[in-house]
């Protein structure tokens, strides 16, 4: 089945929005203004704003994702794991290694935090199954 490649859009700036708002949760629990953030994570406030804000771009209209790079960064800013934030912004986990660890540690979440990692990754899974079985999308690489 063909479908729109607004549809498409529509994945990632939701998937943009949801990476946003996972980076402004966390940064607001340590007390952080954007500012401050922003410098941590070597980017500008304007940006981190429009990412937080989960906008898209201005001029095209597309969502604004960060790469993988700057995930890592602004996890590091962050002070929490690398691949929490890729999972986050739609990435997959650096390695396999790494994901083991990251599936223990959710085990150790209590049930609610389980089940909001649970329909994030559910999310993930479900847009990137769309994605692979079309062949009508737009690729951001």
């Amino acid at each position: 089945m063909t479908r729109p490649i607004l549809q498409f859009v529509d994945v990632a700036t939701n998937q943009a929005s949801k990476f946003g708002a996972w980076a402004r949760n966390l940064r607001q629990e340590r007390r952080l203004t954007i500012e401050a953030l922003a410098k941590k994570a070597g980017i500008s406030k304007q940006y981190l704003s429009v990412l937080e804000r989960g906008q898209p771009h201005a001029l095209t209209g597309k969502a604004v994702t960060p790469k993988v790079e700057l995930v890592d960064r602004i996890a590091k800013a962050l002070n929490v794991d690398a691949d929490e934030a890729r999972l986050a912004a739609g990435y997959a986990p650096s390695s396999p290694v790494e994901a083991q660890g990251f599936f223990s540690g959710y085990y150790n979440l209590p049930p609610d935090r389980q089940e909001l990692a649970r329909r994030q990754i559910k999310g993930i899974l479900d847009s990137l199954a769309d994605k692979n079985h079309d062949t009508n999308y737009i690729d951001d690489e």
